[in-house]
């Protein structure tokens, strides 16, 4: 059965000039299973900008291509879920030719009453998805630098059998060829040699991609302990990750990512700051614990601003929201007669930046009940106390916090929550 969203999707596009043109079979199938459904269409250049807004509109996340560089515009547009995606892979008109440089673009405006619907989908009739093919099965076969399928050449012997408005109009297309040609054979062979070897090594160094987010996604995950951040971040990370550009930050401190600074101060913190704390000389106490804090927000700073990049779906595991967990809490509501105003100024610096960056970002709280907690993995008698009193701030900030919020309740199936999480998204 269609998944409602598809179904909801394809209702608000019925009355745009649109069809899928090639791989129909495929897609008919893909259909029914509900995992990851690929729909190529052609829409034409009046309803493009409208089509663009209303799957904006319906929750799809859209990209263009980039690299390598097409006359007209490629677009992808996705909408995510627990088994899979639905991608829009949307074309201006026809343009094709070699895989990475497509190097043929034909304006052809008159076919799109030409469709069959399935399940209100519009999709090519036999014959214009036939003539659509041979004229790909032509295109990549002047290129020579491309192995073509048998069921291409099978679909081309098919097409020429008969005679029609569609074979006339092929034939004019091909005897004028080159008129639609916006590439140089030569041109065609070095993009495929780049495109094929290095710009792949390239993309596999640095975790780039050859797409690029129409609009700035950021997505931070926050909750106490053991409520399933990673789990949830890593699943939604490698999901998105085979079709969009994305980047998964850890915004969070430990032993493992602290800076030199930060590691130095934690030790003196621990050896000789903390046991000021009994004595009449709190300030030390607190002045080294502020000094700690503060290169430590450093340093989730630095990590932060690294990854703050356009183009890109950026995860966050943890955030520093003040007021809540990964912030210095503590030194801003007990020590502040206690630590220097160059302290308290950075603090409070920190304070406003994480403020503002918040509301750029869309939040979500993970919350688990102590008995799923308890279930997943053994939590000892101090991990139990700190969830504890990690639960009471939470609660807490809930209450009192003007920090726009989405609040995920992770008490079933990792599936349930995931789709939880897409729906937002």
């Amino acid at each position: 059965m269609i998944s409602s969203d598809l179904k909801g999707t394809l209702s608000k596009i019925s009355d745009l000039d649109y069809l899928v043109w090639k791989d129909i079979g495929n897609v008919k199938e893909s259909l029914y299973r509900n995992n990851d459904i690929e729909l190529d269409i052609m829409v034409s250049e009046d309803h493009t900008s409208v089509l663009l807004d209303r799957l904006h509109e319906e929750g799809y996340l859209g990209s263009i291509n980039i690299i390598p560089e097409y006359l007209k515009k490629i677009y992808h547009f996705l909408k995510f879920t627990p088994t899979g995606y639905i991608h829009f892979h949307i074309y201006p008109s026809f343009l094709s030719g070699n895989h990475f440089s497509k190097e043929f673009y034909l304006d052809l405006p008159n076919f799109y009453s030409h469709y069959d619907l399935f399940n209100n989908l519009k999709v090519a009739t036999p014959r214009l998805e036939s003539f659509y093919s041979s004229l790909r099965y032509h295109m990549k076969a002047q290129s020579g630098l491309e192995n073509i399928k048998l069921s291409d050449k099978e679909n081309f012997n098919s097409f020429l059998e008969h005679n029609d408005d569609f074979s006339a109009h092929y034939q004019e297309i091909i005897n004028n060829i080159d008129a639609y040609r916006y590439k140089s054979h030569m041109k065609v062979k070095l993009e495929n040699f780049y495109y094929k070897f290095c710009y792949r090594l390239y993309c596999k160094i640095t975790k780039r991609n050859n797409k690029f987010m129409l609009s700035n996604l950021k997505i931070a995950f926050v909750g106490t302990d053991g409520s399933g951040k990673t789990t949830i971040c890593t699943s939604i990370y490698k999901n998105i990750k085979r079709k969009l550009p994305v980047i998964h930050v850890y915004l969070g401190s430990n032993n493992r990512n602290y800076s030199t600074k930060t590691w130095f101060l934690y030790i003196c913190y621990k050896l000789f700051f903390r046991f000021f704390k009994i004595t009449n000389l709190q300030y030390i106490y607190w002045r080294g614990l502020a000094a700690f804090e503060i290169s430590r927000l450093n340093d989730t700073y630095n990590r932060y601003i690294k990854t703050n990049s356009d183009g890109f779906i950026v995860i966050y595991e943890r955030f520093p929201i003040p007021g809540f967990l990964d912030f210095p809490n503590k030194v801003v509501n007990n020590g502040e007669p206690y630590i220097t105003n160059k302290q308290l100024k950075k603090i409070n610096d920190y304070k406003i930046f994480w403020e503002s960056e918040s509301e750029k970002v869309k939040t979500m709280l993970i919350t688990t009940p102590f008995k799923i907690m308890a279930s997943r993995r053994n939590l000892d008698k101090n991990e139990y106390t700190d969830i504890f009193e990690k639960k009471k701030i939470e609660a807490s900030f809930l209450n009192g916090s003007s920090i726009n919020l989405n609040v995920i309740e992770n008490n079933g199936s990792l599936d349930n929550t995931l789709d939880k999480i897409y729906e937002l998204l």
